[in-house]
């Protein structure tokens, strides 16, 4: 059973900003779900959603139209992120997502192309609190990456 999870990713990204297309919805799962090996048992979960009727596909499981990843909060910022995710309505269903400060430090971390153009639109939104994300960045060891894209993209520290 699944204690603590999240959205995160382009999804959560899409709750904040503008639409755009994303193909998958990443759901981080607490990683204090560990079986006896240390590891988060997604093996199980996978085999529950396929015995409800869902289709595994690759590391996806599609459930109604989307394809949904489930992937181990490895990193403090994603454990800090599913700890402390906001709970939002999706049409008639609540679920929880990661707040527009974790989301962006999450952003800052992988540092993929997509996701420094996510990053910066979240910087250019008035929805983040600078001072909540750099706190976030500080107890992270995100400020040399913090300091570089800063300085990459001419902004404020």
């Amino acid at each position: 059973m699944i204690e603590k999870f999240a959205i995160g990713g382009g999804i959560a990204a899409i709750y904040y900003l503008e639409p755009y297309s994303t193909e998958d919805v990443d759901v981080f799962v607490s990683s204090t779900i560990l079986d006896k090996t240390g590891l988060v048992p997604f093996g199980g979960i996978y085999a529950f959603l396929c015995k409800e009727g869902y289709q595994a596909e690759r590391e996806y499981v599609r459930i109604e139209d989307w394809l949904v990843q489930f992937l181990p909060t490895a990193e403090s910022v994603q454990k800090e992120a599913v700890a402390n995710a906001r709970s939002v309505m999706f049409g008639s269903t609540s679920t929880l997502i990661f707040s527009a400060e974790h989301l962006a430090a999450e952003f800052l971390q992988s540092a993929r192309l997509k996701d420094n153009l996510r990053l910066a639109a979240l910087l250019q939104s008035d929805i983040m609190d600078m001072k909540i994300f750099r706190d976030i960045i500080r107890r992270n060891a995100l400020t040399d990456k913090w300091k570089s894209f800063v300085g990459r993209h001419e902004l404020e520290a």
